[in-house]
């Protein structure tokens, strides 16, 4: 089974593109340079970035860019139209959305072939994977265009890490914020190491991201002692927790609820949990643990997810550790619902 699983998670495009995001941990100079070198020469205000982006594109590259009503562009929230040279926003996407989706698309026209250098130098991979690995790439300048490093490390640093100040000083979004801050590890101005995971209400992980080093489990889920998954329940509250993993290191996590571009009645509307934190001896740093004796806190026990965990006890788990032989009574009833031997298997 787990070679099985092996094998799959090889042949992931979406494994393989995190597994080279990790190796550079999440850090790509040459598109820092160059969004910072774009917005030098925008020389606008974070308000200003769309317009002034509209118009590079237009007078560079002949593109003309449009918000587009939603029987127009349906499903999708952009789309380049190649033939036309139009690029098609929908009015769905908020502010903060269509500054990214324009900053996206002009790297991909000023500096592809930047992109295709980072990829290539990668070695081999597959199609899907290179195709991922390009737009992953465009994403990363897009957000650097809108956060510029050089003015957001210091504005992090000054703000004490706080997200939603930066989300404003900078009209981003909280989840842009968020993940911008796990790619601060230029060597001469270093931000806190921050890790991000993004879940839905049903615990799938559809981001993770880490400049530190946090375990994620490349399997399965996540453990529902974490309270990202709280949030659901409390949308409008950002969570604080100390979390403590089975070999005893100990992480400082916030967790908030975003909804992502509106949906039209009757689509529902989608929800996702934000976790952004960094290992205990950076959280003094944050504005979040401020007032906080983070030496004497109690942290939350947890594991990485219940297959790579070995706690006993857990009243929430929900598959045995793949490490421990399943132990099986009749007799007897348990508050978790499995029983597993103290001996690891080899």
């Amino acid at each position: 089974m787990a070679d099985r699983e092996q094998i799959r998670y090889e042949a992931n495009p979406i494994e393989r593109v995190r597994d080279l995001i990790e190796a550079n941990r999440n850090y790509f100079p040459e598109l820092e340079q160059a969004a910072e070198a774009m917005r030098d020469e925008l020389n606008v205000g974070s308000q200003e970035v769309y317009g002034a982006l509209a118009e590079r594109l237009r007078e560079r590259h002949s593109i003309t860019t449009r918000v587009m009503p939603v029987d127009v562009m349906r499903e999708t929230l952009r789309r380049f139209d190649r033939h036309r040279r139009q690029l098609l926003i929908s009015e769905l996407v908020d502010g903060p959305g269509r500054a990214f989706q324009i900053a996206f698309q002009t790297g991909l026209s000023e500096h592809g072939g930047v992109i295709d250098a980072i990829v290539h130098r990668t070695g081999a991979l597959d199609e899907a994977a290179r195709r991922l690995f390009r737009i992953t790439l465009g994403n990363y300048f897009a957000a650097a265009v809108m956060m510029p490093y050089g003015a957001f490390h210091s504005a992090a640093e000054q703000l004490s890490y706080d997200v939603n100040v930066l989300a404003q000083r900078f009209n981003a979004g909280f989840e842009q914020v968020c993940h911008r801050l796990t790619t601060l590890q230029r060597p001469n101005a270093r931000g806190v190491p921050f890790f991000l995971l993004r879940v839905d209400n049903a615990g799938n992980v559809s981001k993770r991201f880490s400049s530190g080093t946090f375990p994620f489990s490349k399997f399965g889920g996540t453990c529902p002692l974490w309270n990202v998954h709280s949030t659901f329940d409390t949308p409008d509250r950002l969570l604080k927790q100390v979390i403590e993993l089975p070999d005893g290191s100990r992480y400082f996590s916030i967790a908030q609820m975003v909804r992502r571009p509106v949906a039209p009645h009757p689509q529902p509307q989608p929800r996702f949990a934000i976790g952004l934190g960094c290992e205990i001896r950076h959280a003094a740093k944050l504005i979040y643990a401020a007032g906080m004796d983070l030496e004497k806190a109690e942290g939350t026990p947890i594991g990485v997810n219940c297959r790579l965990c070995e706690r006993e006890n857990c009243p929430q788990r929900a598959e045995p550790p793949i490490t421990r032989t399943l132990i099986l009574d009749e007799n007897t009833r348990r508050a978790s619902s499995f029983a597993f031997s103290n001996a690891r298997e080899l």
